[in-house]
């Protein structure tokens, strides 16, 4: 070996020496990077719904800022694929109703979040409804201004009774409806004529069913004019000059007239 050759490698040996070195205390002044941060993501069903009556769901994902990937599962399927990080995604929701369990899961290379669940009825069975307080044919007579109602039951063993909606002449409105699924609903008493209900009950999933009422509503005295065909009451000549003091009875052969209704009389 020449002694050229010798001190030129230790001189890189001492070149390297000091690098290493200098890279070290470099690096003993600069904190490692933190780990990454997969934690506060969640999954919900979209719109807040509590219950389906379908078994694609639509998912709004919130994922962590760092998660580069997502799988979505739903408890008893198999997992699914992992996918790029969304806003939103579809699940399939296994057969059968019932509660059912979604879980996602979030990553970022090799760094895997833990599960995050949200869960959703599934009710794919239409609810009950029936009418209890009346028949097809029945009149309900309102005509004293006493509260009438129509009533009946429901019920949904899935999700629930969401609402039951009474229609008539293109007007709807919902009755009020008890824990135990009994609903009542008022009777207009301003109506006066024969009517024919359509009554729908929609469970909190989205099914429906539906029954129909048709009944004669005797109402109030109408505020038109009524008229009446009276028994015939003959007042002598000698006696129009003088004030009828007695009371005039008038019989018809509608209903009796209500206080306050004023009668107009002709005679010859």
């Amino acid at each position: 070996m020449y002694m050229g050759e010798r001190v030129g490698r230790l001189r890189t040996r001492g070149v390297l020496g000091a690098l290493v070195a200098t890279l070290a205390i470099v690096g003993a002044g600069c904190p490692p990077p933190p780990p990454t941060d997969l934690s506060g993501g969640r999954i919900a069903v979209a719109s807040g719904a509590t219950a389906v009556n379908t078994m694609s769901v639509a998912i709004d994902v919130f994922a962590p800022p760092a998660a580069l990937d997502m799988q979505l599962s739903v408890e008893g399927e198999p997992a699914g694929e992992w996918r790029a990080v969304g806003p939103a995604a579809t699940v399939v929701l296994g057969s059968g109703d019932g509660v059912k369990v979604i879980t996602a899961t979030f990553r970022a290379g090799t760094i895997v979040s833990a599960p995050v669940t949200t869960s959703v009825v599934l009710d794919t069975v239409a609810p009950e409804i029936a009418v209890t307080s009346h028949h097809d044919g029945d009149t309900i007579d309102v005509s004293t201004g006493a509260l009438a109602k129509i009533a009946g039951t429901s019920g949904d063993g899935g999700s629930g009774v969401a609402h039951v909606t009474l229609s008539a002449l293109g007007h709807s409105s919902d009755a009020a409806i008890a824990p135990d699924g009994r609903w009542a609903h008022p009777v207009d008493s301003n109506a006066d004529r024969a009517l024919d209900f359509t009554i729908v009950v929609a469970d909190v999933a989205g099914n429906t069913a539906s029954t129909t009422l048709s009944v004669g509503i005797l109402g109030l005295t109408s505020t038109e004019p009524n008229v009446v065909r009276p028994t015939t009451q003959t007042v002598a000549p000698d006696d129009l000059a003088a004030p009828v003091t007695d009371d005039v009875v008038l019989h018809g052969d509608h209903r009796d007239l209500e206080p306050g209704v004023s009668v107009l009389a002709s005679g010859r």
